[in-house]
């Protein structure tokens, strides 16, 4: 495998590996979906510490995707570790060695240990809160490239209001990734869900939810107030991932699944101009979410194409950030900026979204850079020494970014400025 281990628009670390099923078998009165013996078998190991191989079973006891017994909890605080022949009989139940009922064993002396704490939660039913609001009609009887949409909502139901957003991203994001041809069909399954809480370790629980085996790709969208503390840190409103697995000698490492997430509430913070007329997103919160998830595609679709770095991500941080410029200073029908972009109607309105095959089509020839290099000069933000470029720093107060329009002042702090043959290894 490649040197990274994780990539997407932010770099995030995943704690669970999920194989496409999640079928499940009986040991006793336990359930085990099998792909929980890979985690095992890293942990025995230690390609995983102890603290992820606790947590991440802690999260599938607490979510009910993964079933023990009833286990007496003693008063005992956990402190003293977990014992060797925890961890052995881990390694060697991943290999086959010995049944499920001895490593369910092991789960349970950490229980009553207190090493593993689960709290149960109480909740009160109030309606559906999961409902299917769109899919892909499929004439081809080959299995499909699947992707799931899910729209989240923090309210006890879905609205239909919401209900049309999530069809509109499902359809959206049917466009997008058709631009990647695959000899399968891809099919899109579009859902509003009630969600309080994305990060990349979700996803499990929000199959069994649906009822449905992994999909390559899952795309949330909505005001995912979970991820605030993210765009707080980072600044990010949406990014994409892939869950590397390594799925034995023929199928080498894989994507299980893609992730992509977008926060449509979410606001980038500040400008790059000292000439920009107006914010670098728009106000409407459906908009900035079409652009944003097109971008997202963007490394998405080109990384199925090349993992090369200079493609999936360059290319489309180079398309998005002449974009930005030539939104802030409202130039988008010059002839440089009109090239970054396409216009694309879903549902009865138009969006603005990244015109994802021209990054495809020219992330490896220096056109994107020399396009970028334009747009800069042509806002007056290019370094005045030739050969140089010229990048801004800025700072903001988290704590003051308004909890409605998510904008904040921000201070220019410093410009550096370096040569046009600066690469990354240089870092």
């Amino acid at each position: 495998m490649n040197d990274f281990t994780i990539f997407f628009g932010i770099f995030l670390v995943s704690m669970l590996f999920v194989p496409p099923s999640m079928s499940t078998t009986a040991a006793q009165d336990s359930e085990i979906p099998a792909w929980i013996k890979n985690n095992a078998g890293w942990w025995a190991t230690d390609q995983i510490d102890d603290l992820s191989f606790l947590q991440g079973i802690q999260y599938l006891i607490k979510e009910g995707i993964m079933v023990i017994p009833p286990t007496e909890t003693s008063e005992s605080s956990g402190s003293e570790g977990i014992p060797t022949w925890i961890k052995n009989n881990a390694g060697w139940w991943a290999e086959g060695q010995i049944h499920d009922e001895a490593f369910v064993s092991g789960i349970q002396w950490l229980i009553s240990n207190g090493i593993i704490v689960i709290e149960q939660e109480e909740s009160v039913p109030s309606g559906p809160t999961v409902e299917l609001v769109y899919q892909t009609k499929l004439v081809s009887i080959m299995e499909p490239y699947s992707i799931i949409v899910i729209y989240s909502t923090q309210n006890d139901t879905c609205s239909a209001d919401e209900k049309e957003k999530a069809k509109t991203y499902g359809i959206m994001s049917e466009y997008l990734a058709n631009k990647n041809t695959r000899k399968n069909p891809t099919q899109i399954t579009a859902y509003c869900m009630v969600l309080h809480e994305i990060s990349p370790n979700t996803y499990p629980l929000v199959l069994k939810e649906l009822g449905i085996n992994q999909p390559d790709l899952i795309v949330y969208v909505g005001g995912l107030k979970a991820n605030f503390q993210t765009y707080y840190d980072e600044s990010a409103v949406a990014w994409w991932q892939c869950n590397w697995v390594y799925t034995g000698h023929a199928g080498g490492w894989q994507c299980m699944p893609d992730q992509i997430i977008v926060c449509d509430e979410c606001r980038v913070i500040g400008t790059f101009s000292n000439t920009a007329v107006r914010d670098r997103d728009s106000g409407d919160a459906m908009e900035r979410g079409m652009w944003f998830l097109s971008h997202e595609f963007g490394h998405h679709n080109i990384f199925e194409i090349t993992e090369q770095w200079e493609g999936w991500s360059q290319a489309v941080h180079q398309n998005q950030y002449a974009y930005d410029l030539c939104y802030e200073n409202d130039i988008l029908e010059s002839e440089q900026c009109t090239k970054l972009y396409e216009n694309v109607e879903v549902m009865g309105k138009t969006y603005m979204v990244m015109d994802v095959n021209y990054v495809k089509r020219n992330w490896d020839d220096g056109t994107l850079e020399s396009l970028m290099d334009e747009v800069a000069s042509m806002t007056g933000i290019a370094s005045d020494v030739e050969g140089f470029k010229k990048y801004k720093m800025i700072e903001y107060d988290a704590e003051k970014i308004d909890p409605i329009t998510k904008k904040v002042d921000v201070t220019d702090i410093l410009s550096i400025e370096y040569p046009d043959d600066w690469e990354q290894d240089y870092y």
